[in-house]
């Protein structure tokens, strides 16, 4: 028991940032990054969530069944435009927020409801355990997620505020360029 209290912690702390560790080149991880995983996870719809609601909580399973498979661009695909921009997805590794965990015994996420606001939505979960006795446990948790674009995003090592700032630089910069041709 202690052990999953320990794992509910640490995905409480950086939401899908536990992560099965190791390296690889950046050929490798481009691949990936294009590949979608081969299991899906059919999950009923008991809540009777609406479509983006859905497209939510199979952007959430489709990471932790990346997770499963060791597809470690699963968790970097949900940082924000700048950190992407700057760094590298070996860069994200080497900064050691990714931490090794056994995923075996997390079946999915079942998204319960969305409190959706101009820019983000709050996410009511439950993580679903596949328990000893062969009965699925679960784990009531909220996360926040961003939208950029038309994207949900989960960051774990970006922030909110820095991608404001990335993006309010980007309108300087067209402005100024478009003043230059004008």
């Amino acid at each position: 028991m202690k052990l999953t209290s320990l794992l509910f912690s640490l995905f409480a702390m950086s939401v899908l940032s536990v992560y099965c560790y190791g390296c690889s080149s950046d050929e490798t991880d481009n691949k990936k990054m294009t590949q979608k995983p081969k299991e899906e996870i059919a999950i009923a719809n008991p809540y009777n969530l609406n479509e983006e609601e859905l497209d939510i909580q199979d952007l959430l399973n489709e990471a932790l069944i990346r997770l499963r498979y060791g597809d470690k661009t699963g968790l970097y695909n949900l940082e924000f435009e700048y950190f992407l921009d700057e760094y590298s997805f070996d860069d994200y590794l080497k900064r050691g927020e990714i931490q090794y965990a056994v995923m075996d015994s997390i079946n999915h996420v079942e998204v319960k409801g969305c409190k959706f606001y101009p820019e983000s939505v709050i996410v009511s979960i439950d993580w679903v355990f596949d328990s000893p006795t062969g009965k699925n446990s679960y784990h009531a948790d909220k996360l926040k997620l961003f939208k950029q674009g038309d994207v949900w995003k989960k960051p774990t090592s970006s922030s909110y505020p820095h991608q404001l700032e990335y993006e309010r630089i980007i309108r300087e910069a067209d402005s100024a360029a478009a003043a230059d041709e004008g």
